[in-house]
């Protein structure tokens, strides 16, 4: 029988997940499709309602799903629990187990791009959603000692700050109109941004966030945006002489881990990173 996987978000227009998994199905010649699944929040209750009735395996969600499926699923592993967002859901015999894989993905990724360790350093993120829960998860695993949310509603990024509750992790929640923003980045060895600001096709593809303020050569701006490959947010990087790091791979190495969910096999890891950095965007 056909293993059928896939991707749900609404829009997909941007997603590549169905050319790196699909490659990675037909390699180790597994029998299976991947196919993008556009879902709107208003389908989205039927669509998880009747994943095992149309067999389907299992789903990688992206925006803006992540959040939102937490109530709609049977089971949530520990750590999808603990961030407060899943990103893949898998189902085992009709129970649906939502698995968060975001956070190891960034962490992979970071280190690959860059050879950053957060180890006590101090980093900002920008955004509030449920990638932001991830990659402060992350963080704040990695040893980080400061993190500064940035997010245009200071009331989210509160409340990410007293979801994580760290003993080690000195977390700010701020909003875009704070006056200390620049001192801020001025600060940060690290800068994320987890909004969809910038990505084509999004509701404010030219913004980059940081235009108006400064920050120190060498510093490291992540974008989890990956459609441009050289967004507004890598390209004002760039011009302030820091380093730009692009969420591509992030989006790989969370897929090879939902590979392994949801096939039981290890992914081609080399193979899927590839294809991925070959396509034009």
């Amino acid at each position: 029988m056909i293993i059928k996987l896939g991707v749900i978000g609404y829009p997909l227009g941007h997603t590549l997940s169905p050319v790196f998994q699909q490659a990675a199905l037909d390699h180790l010649k597994i029998n299976g499709q991947f196919k993008a699944i556009p879902i709107t929040p208003e389908q989205l209750p039927k669509f998880i309602r009747t994943m095992d009735k149309n067999n389907i395996k299992a789903v990688c969600v992206t925006i803006p799903h992540k959040e939102s499926v937490l109530d709609l699923i049977d089971e949530i592993d520990p750590e999808a629990l603990k961030i407060g967002a899943v990103n893949w859901i898998v189902n085992n015999e009709g129970n649906l187990k939502g698995f968060n894989t975001d956070y190891k993905g960034f962490l992979k990724s970071l280190e690959f791009e860059t050879g950053f360790s957060p180890y006590k350093k101090t980093a900002t993120i920008f955004g509030s959603g449920g990638s932001c829960k991830a990659v402060s998860h992350a963080l704040n695993l990695a040893g980080l000692s400061k993190l500064f949310i940035i997010n245009r509603t200071k009331k989210k990024a509160e409340n990410i700050a007293n979801d994580l509750k760290s003993e080690n992790l000195d977390i700010i929640p701020l909003d875009f109109k704070d006056s200390i923003i620049n001192n801020v980045l001025l600060e940060s060895e690290l800068i994320i941004n987890s909004t969809s600001l910038g990505m084509s096709g999004g509701p404010e593809p030219n913004n980059d966030l940081i235009n108006n303020y400064d920050i120190n050569p060498g510093t490291i701006g992540y974008d989890l945006v990956y459609s441009p490959k050289e967004t507004p947010f890598l390209k004002k990087i760039i011009e302030k002489k820091g380093i730009p790091a692009s969420g591509l791979s992030m989006l790989v190495f969370q897929g090879i881990e939902g590979f392994k969910l949801s096939t039981g096999q290890d992914a081609p890891e080399k193979l899927m990173l590839d294809i991925t950095n070959s396509i034009s965007l």
